[in-house]
């Protein structure tokens, strides 16, 4: 599980302790969640509550979609105050345009800054 915890920002409103989730706010958000599989490359897009509970349920191996393409790093996290919104942007991300926005996304994310 440190694998995919440690991935997270530790700048976001949920970090107060090593881990990054033990905010009394935690349950008060959700969170659209990107994993890569190590095993087959691919993406994984998933919205929950309690995103150190769902991480969990992935090292673990419980969560069928995910459980054969162990082991997983968490890319990316995102937050919205009502389940509404949470579930629109996981369903935008897994479509096609969601998809290409999320790979830039990914792809800045990565891209080193150039000083002047």
């Amino acid at each position: 599980m440190a694998e995919l915890v440690d991935a997270l920002d530790s700048k976001s409103s949920l970090a107060q302790t090593e881990w990054g989730f033990d905010s009394p706010l935690r349950h008060l958000m959700f969170i659209v969640y990107v994993l890569r599989s190590l095993k087959d490359k691919n993406l994984y897009v998933g919205m929950t509550e309690d995103i150190l509970e769902r991480l969990t349920r992935h090292e673990k191996g419980k969560v069928p979609s995910t459980r054969n393409r162990r082991p997983l790093v968490l890319l990316h996290t995102e937050e919205y105050p009502d389940r509404v919104q949470a579930r629109k942007r996981e369903k935008y991300l897994k479509s096609g345009p969601g998809h290409r926005e999320l790979s830039q996304l990914l792809l800045e994310h990565r891209a080193p800054t150039v000083s002047g």
